[in-house]
C-alpha cells in the first residue's frame, strides 16, 4: 500500500497526504477532514500515522506498508 514503506519511514519514503479538506466515508458521503479518525484494520500489512493539523500542511498523514507478507495472515 502506498510506496511500500511504513509511515515511520517519513518524508521521501512513505506515502503522504497533506492539505486534505474532505474524505469519503464508507457510505461515500463527503466528510470534513478535520473529523478524520485513525482506523487500521490490518497493522501487520500497513499503518497510518496522523499528524497534527498545522498552517503549512493542514490535515496530513503518512500511510502505507509492505503489503502482503506472513504478518498479514495473522
Amino acid at each position: 500500500m502506498g510506496s511500500g514503506h511504513l509511515p515511520v519511514d517519513g518524508f521521501g519514503k512513505s506515502a503522504y497526504f497533506h492539505n486534505l479538506l474532505q474524505f469519503a466515508d464508507v457510505d461515500l458521503v463527503n466528510r470534513d477532514a478535520d473529523n478524520a479518525v485513525r482506523i487500521v484494520t490490518n497493522p501487520g500489512c500497513y499503518d497510518l500515522q496522523m499528524k497534527d493539523k498545522d498552517a503549512r500542511y493542514g490535515v496530513n498523514f503518512f500511510y502505507g506498508g509492505p503489503g502482503y507478507s506472513d504478518l498479514c495472515l495473522k
